[in-house]
């Protein structure tokens, strides 16, 4: 993105936040590798934030796949205060798809000197995964835990009912397994598990969500290198060219790109008016929030459908609840009135 762009979408973002009276917004520096620019890139957009928006927290933060991680980086990061993040599947065997392009040579080992490089540096350490059944949780958990990794979540693959396959079907026993080993975990450098942590927090009753759990608006947008604003990128599993818009920071502002048919959508993926005729019926509806919206997607019914992952979701959800339940019990004076789930509460009543 030219220097150009950047003060551009600064200038769109304090527009933003000046005519919706936001005191706080999150930008994060995403890619292909947001490393490869040149570091003075970073600086600058700092500095230009403080100029152009001033009176407004917007906080910093980068995702990386950490292999031209450098103490220069780091000081940088803790100069700006950007927070930052690794995308890491797991120990070598669960990271085959990260390759260097130049001679596919698998980019394990220099994700983890990228990882050793940050705790030398005392900075904190967290991690995005994209769930792999075909590698055990256990070896993921003991992964996480070796590599004193304080942070971490676990993404979904990004499936349609047009591309996904049966493995995908594992998921929730993945899940579950991981789950258990998280939850018994009482030693001092057990990790964040994000995911699990906004599932427990929803059945206690605290508001909280993300793209692919709970009902909060989903409130992101991808600006491109030349200023385009589209939706974001996890939609273009959805068919190609997707996610594009005829919107640019130089011609429009963020708030009429919100209008765009699609952003609007994802926007409100989690409302009632979204949801599928399933999912208005579902037990679990305040928990899932009908998941990931790209998760939803069907060539023959457009958005009009339950997740593909919809009974891996429910599986896991049920489980955690009813952990919760016995838990609850086992420390309370008086009997816990909650019904627990079984999968028979799930609406397309079948055990897969």
């Amino acid at each position: 993105m030219s220097r150009e762009t950047m003060l551009q979408v600064i200038k769109r973002i304090n527009e933003y936040c000046t005519k919706n009276n936001l005191k706080d917004f999150l930008v994060i520096f995403h890619g292909g590798e947001p490393l490869l620019a040149d570091i003075s890139i970073y600086k600058e957009f700092s500095d230009n934030v403080k100029k152009y928006i001033p009176g407004i927290d917007v906080r910093l933060a980068l995702q990386t796949n950490g292999t031209l991680l450098t103490d220069e980086w780091i000081k940088l990061f803790n100069e700006l205060n950007i927070s930052v993040g690794l995308s890491l599947d797991g120990p070598e065997t669960a990271t085959k798809s990260r390759i260097f392009r130049s001679n596919n040579k698998n980019a394990y080992h220099e994700i983890i000197q990228g990882i050793n490089l940050l705790h030398k540096n005392n900075y904190p350490v967290s991690i995005l995964s994209v769930i792999n059944v075909d590698e055990k949780p256990e070896n993921i958990y003991m992964h996480l835990k070796n590599n004193n990794i304080s942070f971490a979540d676990f993404l979904y693959p990004d499936k349609t009912y047009d591309n996904r396959q049966e493995s995908d079907s594992q998921i929730s026993l993945w899940l579950i397994e991981l789950f258990n080993l998280w939850y018994n975990d009482n030693s001092s450098n057990k990790p964040f598990i994000r995911s699990f942590d906004i599932i427990i927090g929803l059945l206690l009753g605290v508001e909280r969500g993300n793209e692919t759990v709970g009902r909060k608006n989903n409130n992101t947008i991808c600006i491109k290198p030349n200023g385009n604003i589209q939706a974001v990128d996890n939609l273009m599993v959805c068919g190609n060219e997707f996610t594009k818009t005829k919107y640019n920071v130089f011609e429009n502002t963020i708030d009429e790109s919100l209008e765009t048919p699609l952003i609007k959508k994802y926007y409100n993926s989690h409302t009632n008016k979204e949801l599928s005729t399933q999912c208005k019926k579902c037990t679990i509806k305040n928990i899932c929030g009908g998941g990931h919206l790209a998760h939803r997607y069907s060539i023959k019914n457009g958005f009009d459908n339950p997740s593909v992952y919809c009974l891996e979701i429910f599986k896991l959800v049920l489980h955690i609840q009813n952990r919760l339940i016995d838990d609850m019990a086992e420390f309370s004076m008086e009997e816990i009135k909650i019904d627990k789930l079984t999968v028979n509460d799930h609406p397309q009543y079948y055990v897969q």
